[in-house]
C-alpha cells in the first residue's frame, strides 16, 4: 500500500551509500576523513527526513482510522448495516496492512470512497515531499564534494582530489541508475513531482485523548505557532485549522502541568476556530491577532476587567483577562507579552493543550463549561 514507493526510495539511497563506500575502500583504501565528515552529515539529514516522514504517516493513518471509525458509527446509528460493514472492512484492512484491490475500491460507497481518496491524496503528497527532500540532500552532498575537490586541488594534492572526484561521480551515477564509467560530475536535475495538497491529514503524530474523543490542535507555550503545521516535539505541536474536524462542537484549553482536570471548555463551531466565539460572558480569540507585536490567543472572561496600567493584569481580548496569551500591563503604550490562567497572570508562559471534540461531553467534562 503506502510503503512501496517510500521503501524503494530508501533502498535506492542505501544502495548508493553502500556502493560509494565499497568503491572507496576497494579501489582507494578507506574513505578519507574529509569525505567521511560530509557523508556523516548527509546521513544525519537523511535520518531527520525519515523521522519526519514516519511521524506524518503515522498521524495520517491515525486521522484516517478516526474518520472511518466515525463513519462506521454514524451508519450503524441510522441502521445502515451495509455502510457500517463497509467501514469496518476498511478498518480491518488497515489493521492487517492489506492493499486495497480495484474491486474493493469500486465497491466502496460514496462516503467511504471520498475518505479513501482524501487519504490517498495526502499520502501521495507526503511521498512527493520526501522524494523532493531526498533529491535536495543528494544535490547538497554532490555540491559539498565538488567544493572539497576544488579545495584539495588548490593545495596541489591531485591524487587526493581524484579520490573525491571518483566518489562524487560514482554517487551521481548510481543516483541516476547509470553505469559508473564516464559519468558527469553532477546528476541531471530531478524533476519535481506534481504537488498534491493533502485533504484530510495532520502533519505529525501526537497523543490525543482518544478515549474521550478530544482531537488536539495545539500543544505549546508559544502562541505564534497556532494555526500552523508544526511538530518540533510533543511540547511544541500545532496543526493548521484547515485540517481540523469541520464538525467540531466543543473547544477545550487545559494546562497539562496542573493535571487533566484543570481545563476550561466552551461550545464552538469550525468557522469560529479561526475567528471568535462566545457569549456575553466570555470570548474566544483565535485569529492570531497581534497587539504591540505580540500574539493574542485564548479565552477571555468578559465579566472581568484587566484594568489599564495594572502590571498584574493580562488583557487577552481588549480590556479582559482569562486563559491564554495576551499583553500586560494593558492600556499603556508598549505592553509586553504575558500569559494568564483563570484570569491570573502567571510568572512565565506555560504549555497549553488546545483540543476540540465532535461529540457530546461527559458529565465530568460538562462541569468545566464556561457559563
Amino acid at each position: 500500500m503506502r510503503h512501496s514507493l517510500l521503501a524503494s526510495v530508501i533502498i535506492a539511497l542505501l544502495v548508493i551509500a553502500s556502493l560509494a563506500h565499497a568503491q572507496s575502500e576497494n579501489s582507494r583504501g578507506p574513505m578519507m576523513p574529509e569525505i567521511q565528515a560530509l557523508w556523516a552529515t548527509h546521513e544525519a539529514a537523511q535520518k531527520t527526513v525519515a523521522a519526519d516522514r514516519d511521524k506524518k504517516l503515522a498521524n495520517l493513518d491515525y486521522i484516517y482510522r478516526l474518520n472511518v471509525d466515525k463513519l462506521k458509527n454514524e451508519r450503524a446509528a441510522v441502521g445502515d448495516l451495509d455502510g457500517a460493514l463497509a467501514a469496518k472492512a476498511e478498518l480491518d484492512r488497515l489493521s492487517a496492512h492489506q492493499a486495497l484491490t480495484d474491486a474493493q475500491r469500486k465497491a466502496m460507497n460514496p462516503e467511504l470512497g471520498k475518505l479513501r481518496a482524501a487519504y490517498e491524496a495526502a499520502l501521495k503528497g507526503y511521498q512527493n515531499e520526501e522524494v523532493r527532500s531526498e533529491a535536495a540532500l543528494l544535490q547538497k552532498l554532490l555540491a559539498d564534494l565538488e567544493a572539497l575537490q576544488t579545495r584539495i586541488t588548490t593545495t596541489g594534492d591531485l591524487d587526493k582530489a581524484l579520490v573525491v572526484k571518483a566518489q562524487k561521480e560514482r554517487i551521481a551515477a548510481e543516483a541516476q541508475g547509470r553505469p559508473v564509467a564516464n559519468t558527469p560530475l553532477t546528476p541531471a536535475p530531478v524533476p519535481e513531482p506534481p504537488k498534491v495538497q493533502p485533504s484530510v491529514t495532520l502533519p505529525n503524530v501526537t497523543p490525543n485523548d482518544s478515549e474521550r474523543g478530544w482531537i488536539r490542535l495545539f500543544r505549546s507555550n508559544d502562541p505564534k505557532i497556532w494555526n500552523t503545521d508544526t511538530n518540533v516535539s510533543e511540547e511544541r505541536f500545532a496543526i493548521s485549522l484547515a485540517n481540523a474536524p469541520n464538525d467540531a462542537k466543543w473547544f477545550r484549553m487545559k494546562r497539562p502541568d496542573l493535571g487533566g482536570n484543570d481545563c476550561v471548555i466552551i461550545p464552538i463551531s469550525f468557522r469560529s476556530l479561526t475567528g471568535g466565539a462566545g457569549t456575553r460572558d466570555y470570548h474566544w480569540t483565535g485569529t492570531g491577532k497581534k497587539m504591540n507585536g505580540h500574539t493574542l490567543l485564548g479565552i477571555s472572561r468578559l465579566g472581568a476587567i484587566a484594568r489599564d496600567g495594572d502590571a498584574k493584569a493580562v488583557s487577552i481580548s481588549p480590556g479582559h483577562p482569562g486563559w491564554g496569551w495576551g499583553i500586560s500591563p494593558p492600556g499603556v503604550p508598549n505592553p509586553g507579552p504575558a500569559f494568564a490562567w483563570n484570569c491570573t497572570k502567571q510568572g512565565e508562559s506555560k504549555v497549553v493543550d488546545i483540543s476540540v471534540k465532535t461529540t457530546g461531553l461527559t458529565g465530568e467534562e460538562s462541569k468545566h463549561v464556561l457559563k
